[in-house]
């Protein structure tokens, strides 16, 4: 991996930017309470569901070591995205900005997806290519990297 450093502690300092640029530059006088639910539901759906059938196809969710996955999981949420669970760290970084939200945050989120992308999941495509070969080849040909 080129980035050794784990997703988690990524959104956590992408957050922790948010609350800063939040208090530089305060929200408007706008209410997205809706939004920030409905991007925090949707986050939870795409974090936790994944991890579940990791566990139950009893192979590797380390995002920093790929290279020990046991198989290929291509159901649930891995039929409409080969990263779900970057697409619910997105989602969650979506429902902070709406809760307090500043024009900031969405160049943080950006960030954090141009980010994730060429640090971990181009680097994570490559070793699954190689541990899984054209099984891997023909999901990515199939199921889009974000959504």
């Amino acid at each position: 991996m080129e980035l050794r450093i784990r997703p988690v502690v990524q959104v956590a300092l992408a957050i922790a930017l948010m609350a800063g640029i939040g208090r530089i530059a305060p929200a408007p006088a706008v209410e997205l309470s809706w939004l920030t639910a409905v991007l925090a539901t949707g986050s939870l759906a795409f974090l936790f569901a994944p991890a579940v059938r990791f566990s139950r196809e009893k192979t590797t969710v380390d995002p920093v070591h790929p290279e020990r996955a046991e198989r290929l999981v291509t159901g649930g949420l891995y039929r409409v995205s080969r990263n779900p669970m970057y697409v619910g760290m997105a989602l969650l970084l979506g429902a902070v900005a709406a809760w307090g939200f500043a024009w900031g945050h969405l160049a943080v989120i950006a960030l954090f997806i141009w980010w994730m992308t060429r640090f971990h999941i181009i680097p994570e495509e490559r070793a699954l290519e190689a541990r899984f070969g054209e099984e891997y080849r023909d999901y990515k040909a199939n199921v889009r990297r974000w959504v």
